[in-house]
């Protein structure tokens, strides 16, 4: 009787879940970097193993244990399946495998880093608009701020190393040459908030979101345009001064039917503080959404045009396959 090779697949199975403590990503692919895909046409012995997770949610865990394999691009990876009961890992494999895997756990179960209170007193700047610039650079999950108005301070919630940033601003913020600047300064040194978002028609794109109620007019405006039942992709928000540069990066997935695609979106410009009596700030924007694996360009814009604050301006339309691109942008002084 003739002999036959056995070939054998793992296939990586993941419990998602929501990430409990900060994942350093970049240590924990050194330690995927070290594999290398066996040259034997056999597949290497494995074992099991199980382990304990202390700090980290042990489904997420296993998810990015999962990503970080199918990234390094071997055929026989580890096999990983989260014990949400116990908070466990259970992981078969090769042992050089499961050595590689022991050691990036290591670096991920690690214990969330406390937060701090540090009041912030001002001397020159209102509690308030500090109070509400803070709230537009940095994320509400960075930090807390309570404002005493009465006091002019700021109470600030957070880790060590976000407070040292909120230190850092306030030493630009909070000082008499800034109170002191001529209305021209002023303007340029405001912050603006821009918004970048990639709205989608046609096609079988029915199951993703729906575009949020201050879209709306954008909607009907494309309704009437023959462009209905428009769907979000994604959107991207970032924040900069009147007089600077700004860029955003995103990876949204487009859902077609049963089908879903990763896509990237980036988008990079300019503003040009606006004229005291004028409430439109200058733009010029360039922007590229593909699609991955493989990647496929599905747009490719730029521009230069005046955008009134606040107001929804869409950039352009661009027809792909069945489906339509919309993507539109609003920028937003904020006082």
């Amino acid at each position: 009787m003739k002999r036959r090779d056995t070939y054998r697949c793992v296939f990586v199975q993941v419990v998602i879940g929501l990430v409990c403590c900060s994942l350093n990503v970049d240590s924990a692919m050194a330690q995927f970097g070290g594999i290398e895909q066996s040259s034997s046409t056999e597949a290497p012995e494995s074992e099991s193993r199980t382990f304990n997770i202390q700090h980290a949610d042990a489904g997420e865990v296993a998810k990015f244990l999962a990503q970080m394999t199918a990234g390094t691009g071997f055929g026989t990876g580890p096999t990983v399946v989260a014990d949400s009961r116990n908070n466990a890992i259970f992981v078969k494999g090769a042992p050089e495998v499961l050595d590689k895997v022991a050691a990036m756990i290591k670096q991920i179960d690690t214990p969330p880093e406390p937060e701090l209170l540090r009041i912030f007193q001002l001397q020159y700047a209102r509690v308030e608009s500090v109070s509400n610039l803070l709230s537009s650079i940095l994320q509400p999950t960075d930090i807390r701020v309570g404002v005493d108005q009465v006091g002019n301070r700021l109470v600030v919630k957070g880790t060590a190393g976000k407070l040292d940033e909120v230190t850092a601003l306030l030493e630009k913020l909070d000082t008499a040459s800034v109170q002191q600047a001529t209305p021209d300064e002023r303007r340029e040194a405001n912050t603006v908030r821009v918004r970048a978002i990639w709205l989608i028609a046609g096609g079988e794109t029915g199951a993703m979101s729906e575009p949020s109620d201050d879209l709306q007019p954008v909607v009907d405006e494309l309704s009437a345009l023959g462009l209905n039942g428009v769907r979000l992709v994604g959107q991207s928000i970032v924040s900069t001064v009147a007089r600077g540069n700004f860029s955003l990066d995103g990876a949204p997935v487009i859902r077609a039917g049963d089908t879903y695609r990763s896509a990237q979106l980036q988008v990079a410009g300019s503003l040009m503080p606006p004229a005291e009596t004028s409430e439109s700030q200058l733009f010029e924007v360039q922007l590229k959404a593909t699609l991955t694996a493989p990647e496929v360009e599905m747009a490719n814009l730029r521009t230069q045009l005046m955008v009134p604050n606040g107001h929804f301006v869409v950039l352009g339309t661009v027809p792909f396959e069945d489906m339509t691109s919309i993507f539109v942008i609003q920028v937003t002084r904020v006082d």
